[in-house]
Parts: structure tokens; sequence; C-alpha cells
């Protein structure tokens, strides 16, 4: 092999190596950031945690994580059921021995977010079905991207056969609401008024296990996603955590100024 070849595969093994530590380095800091929130509440199992970015050891020099996430399946929430709730942060600070170990006591966000997300099964125990389908308005693709509207199919009590029913999806005064619009297909003799009210949903302050008031809705991938977001706060690490009492008018906290 000739001197340029060996220098190019000698560089490309210490590429390989040093991607090989930074992702160990990462994976060992999510890992012992995901135990702490798993001890500190009863989880089904341990939450999926993500920290940084690309190159997590840069974050040894400029002290900040370019992103948190925690997502945790399967809690249990009352009156919704088994949900997928994630808690976000970005441009976080955090000392060095954070990104060595995951653990740390505050951190200074630019911001906060937390997301519900509402399947089928979900969304249709709130309406009262047990065979609704969800899916984007304009992308019916598995994989389609954000919208306010979508299109939901279902089975309501009384009716012949499945509704599907055009809905906006909508915020008003931190009031999460599905507005339906328009019938696409009812079973003969379902009249439009009552089909389009099956579907017609409001969820008040904290029906949601979200930290604040709710700032974005749309639909995804064939589920609902709510979520709630705050600007340059700091947060603890128990403000990533689920909402244990979400459902019945309480919740954590929200992340401090």
């Amino acid at each position: 092999m000739s001197a340029p070849r060996r220098t190019i595969a000698a560089l490309a093994a210490a590429a390989l190596l040093l991607a090989a530590a930074d992702t160990g380095l990462a994976a060992h800091a999510e890992h012992g950031f995901a135990a702490r929130l798993g001890e500190a509440v009863d989880l089904p199992g341990e939450p999926w945690v993500g920290l940084g970015g690309a190159a997590y050891a840069s974050s040894l020099a400029t002290g900040r994580w370019s992103s948190i996430k925690v997502r945790a399946r399967d809690v249990a929430v009352p009156g919704l059921g088994l949900v997928t709730v994630e808690s976000g942060a970005v441009n976080a600070r955090v000392p060095a021995s954070a990104v060595l170990t995951g653990d740390f006591e505050r951190t200074a966000t630019k911001k906060f977010f937390t997301s519900v997300q509402l399947d089928a099964v979900a969304l249709g125990g709130l309406l009262g079905v047990d065979d609704l389908l969800i899916q984007n308005l304009e992308d019916i693709s598995p994989a389609g991207g954000w919208e306010t509207e979508a299109i939901l199919q279902a089975t309501p009590d009384g009716f012949a056969g499945p509704a599907t029913v055009a809905v906006k999806l909508r915020i008003r005064d931190g009031v999460v609401l599905l507005l339906p619009y328009e019938v696409i297909d009812a079973p003969a003799g379902a009249a439009a008024s009552e089909t389009l009210d099956a579907f017609r949903l409001t969820l008040g302050p904290g029906r949601l296990p979200l930290g604040d008031r709710p700032t974005r809705i749309y639909v995804s991938g064939g589920s609902i996603h709510v979520e709630s977001e705050r600007l340059h706060v700091t947060v603890a690490p128990a403000d990533f955590l689920p909402l244990a009492d979400a459902g019945r008018g309480g919740g954590a906290p929200a992340p401090g100024r």
C-alpha cells in the first residue's frame, strides 16, 4: 500500500474510533439520565433519552447540549388510557460533569416543550368509539407530515356503520378542540349534524399530561399530537417526567424562569 493510501486509511480508522468514542460517551450519559428518571416515577419501562447533537463530546467545550429529549411510551393517564409523552429542551446549559454522566440538577434552556401523542385507541376512548382511524387530510401516507386538519373514521354509538368526517384541529385559550366541518361518508339515515357532533371534542385544562397550556396541535403518522412550550426557562430532571396526575386537573409545577 502506498504512503498516501496508508495515510488515508489511518485517518479513516481514527475517525471511526473517534465516532465510536463519541457515541459511547453519549450512550453512557443517556443511560444515566434515563435511569435517574426511571427511579423517580413508576413507568412501564425505562424512557428513551436523547442528549446533545451530532458531535456529543463538543458539549464538554461548549457547556451546552443542543437538545434534550425524553420519550415515555404506554404512560397510563386517567381518562386517556395509555399514551406516549415526550418532553424536550433546546440549547440547554450543562456542566462538564453532566456531559459525562447525564446527571444535572437544573439547566437553563432556550425552549422547553412537552408533547402528548393521542393514537386511535386513546382518542377513540375520548370519542366513545373503538374502531377509530386517524389520517392526514392531504398526505395520507403512513408518515404524513404535520397538518392541522384530519380525517376521522369510526362507528359512533347507534350508527349502522362507519362514518367519515373532516375535522379541524384547533387550540383556543388553552382549550383543545376537534371541530368537524364536513361529512365525507356516513351510513344511510345518519343526519349530517348528528354525524359531525359524534366526532366533536373539547379538552379543557388539566385533561392532558402537559406541563403548560397547549400551544400546538396537529395530526401526523396516524395520531393527534398536542404540545405545550415555554421559552427561556430553567428546568430540572423532574420536569421531563410524564405528569402522574394529568386528567385530574393537576400537574407538576411548571418550569421556573
